[in-house]
């Protein structure tokens, strides 16, 4: 969704039949929803947002920090679970959600799987965290398992194996390979399975035999495949060679086929080959019909739903609407959500080119550079807005709201609104928690030299903002809060986690 709640890119969601039915539950994954019965749940990048009418009418329930990318029913705990860019969210009911602790300095989280004991695992940047289920009742967090490999600390797709003998095995990809760990990431050991020099992003068993695995993964140019006793991943299809293509979205398999989500659209294994060992086998675009306007119609979802005892259908998530295709590949149009153009600026009777933030859910707007202060703009859309700026020079309808910032090109809200007196007692509570630091960061506990260097950034932003003023007064404005929160922000991501908990920095601001 444009505008109020950006691009629709992920839906999810469950519909429980009732008891006349007798095909069971039906889960449906397209992007960023997740339903159970008659509720739905949206991530945007406005919040969490909550319907009760099938999606007719929206509610915001709570704000996060960056929009949640998947959601993830478990099978083998109680909980739902929302996966946004540095955080984690769990809920039983869908509309009260509770934010786990333990991520502090992740810059992004990329995928989520469970063990049969329904511990839960996150694949980041800093590596693979874990969850046990088992201390949900007694303030668990997540915690960083041992780290994967001295040369990297990316992870990417995950994957349960279900080994026969019983053992419980979780696969992480990273750019050297595939690691995995058999004891909740105390150690992990090299699979020596091959992804083709990148990591793969997303993996799936195909196979409706559980004895004869067929397992598919994707990197951002192949289809790998690894059938049932084979000891590594080869190649079914390189895209960059087929159809110069180096930006594979995600896949699903659907009527015996796989399809698979691109910058160039859908395309689909021409012959049902899939399970033919030692072969490599050609994809061909299909599903035309979700380009719009002659632009190739990306599809950020596809998910297999089956919708009677003999129909299946694939639901597609594009943006700002929901397409399903039926077995043939016809298609229809699900649902389709009104376009909400983001509104361009005028000074005058002259168009802007200037980077801007629009908030629906409360009408703020922010400029990513400030403008001068009290020259009236206007939104070019109907009807239409005048914004003043103030606060040296950053436009806000709502002078009281939170300051709105960007923290690695990704927006975030400030924990506490501009009260000079709050800001200045959090930053001295804080410069007391950096001062031991100083001269103890190494190899062993940060990326140094760059940690040191930033933490000197730190703490001279924190001098700035309590004595950088005319004679030696405090210089709180949105200028030096954005450039404390951004080498703040930085610097606790090149420390670990032990540091960070150790000198209390997970705990900022107090209040």
């Amino acid at each position: 969704l444009e505008g109020a709640c950006g691009a629709l890119e992920h839906l999810a969601f469950t519909i429980v039949p009732g008891q006349i039915n007798s095909t069971g539950p039906i889960y449906i994954y397209i992007d960023k929803l997740e339903q159970v019965d008659d509720v739905l749940v949206s991530g945007t990048s406005q919040g969490l947002l909550l319907s009760r009418d099938f999606g007719t009418s929206w509610n915001s329930i709570r704000f996060v920090e960056t929009p949640v990318h998947k959601f993830y029913k478990a099978v083998n705990n109680p909980f739902i679970w929302a996966v946004g860019a540095n955080t984690v969210l769990l809920a039983t009911d869908l509309e009260n959600w509770f934010e786990t602790s333990g991520l502090t300095g992740v810059q992004y989280i990329r995928d989520i799987a469970e063990d049969n004991f329904g511990n839960m695992y996150v694949s980041t940047d800093k590596g693979v965290y874990w969850f046990e289920i088992g201390l949900i009742n007694n303030f668990a967090s997540w915690r960083q398992s041992q780290p994967i490999n001295a040369f990297t600390t990316d992870c990417y797709g995950l994957y349960h194996n279900i080994v026969t003998s019983g053992i419980d095995e979780i696969w992480v990809s990273t750019e050297i390979g595939i690691f995995k760990t058999l004891d909740q990431g105390q150690t992990w050991q090299d699979t020596n399975m091959s992804t083709q020099g990148l990591p793969a992003f997303q993996f799936a068993n195909i196979s409706s035999n559980p004895q004869l695995p067929n397992i598919i993964c994707i990197t951002r140019k192949h289809v790998l495949r690894k059938l049932g006793a084979e000891t590594d991943f080869t190649v079914l299809a390189n895209f960059e060679v087929q159809h110069d293509i180096f930006d594979i979205w995600v896949f699903e398999y659907f009527s015996g086929k796989l399809y698979v989500s691109t910058g160039k659209g859908v395309y689909s294994n021409a012959v049902d080959e899939l399970f033919v060992p030692g072969i490599t086998t050609v994809f061909v675009r299909v599903l035309p019909g979700l380009d719009i306007n002659g632009r190739v119609g990306v599809a950020f979802g596809l998910d297999a739903v089956q919708i009677g005892a003999n129909t299946n259908q694939l639901f597609i998530g594009q943006e700002n609407r929901i397409m399903v295709a039926d077995e043939e590949n016809t298609l229809s149009i699900k649902e389709q959500f009104p376009n909400k153009e983001l509104p361009s600026f005028f000074q005058e009777d002259t168009e802007l080119n200037i980077g801007y933030v629009y908030n629906a859910f409360n009408n703020v707007l922010a400029f990513r550079v400030p403008q001068p202060v009290n020259t009236i703009y206007k939104a070019a859309y109907i009807p239409r807005k005048i914004f003043i700026p103030i606060n040296n020079g950053w436009a806000q309808t709502n002078p009281e709201t939170g300051v709105f910032i960007f923290v690695n090109g990704l927006p975030k809200w400030l924990d506490f609104k501009l009260d000079k007196a709050q800001i200045l007692s959090e930053l001295q509570i804080l410069q007391g928690k950096l001062a031991p630091i100083v001269g103890t960061l190494n190899d062993f506990n940060s990326l140094d030299p760059d940690a040191s260097t930033k933490l000197d950034e730190v703490i001279a932003d924190i001098t700035n903002m309590i004595k950088g003023g005319e004679d030696a007064s405090s210089l709180v404005n949105n200028e030096t809060i954005i450039k404390f929160m951004e080498d703040h922000t930085r610097f606790l991501s090149l420390i670990t986690n032990a540091v960070i908990l150790n000198n209390r920095l997970d705990v900022f601001p107090q209040t």
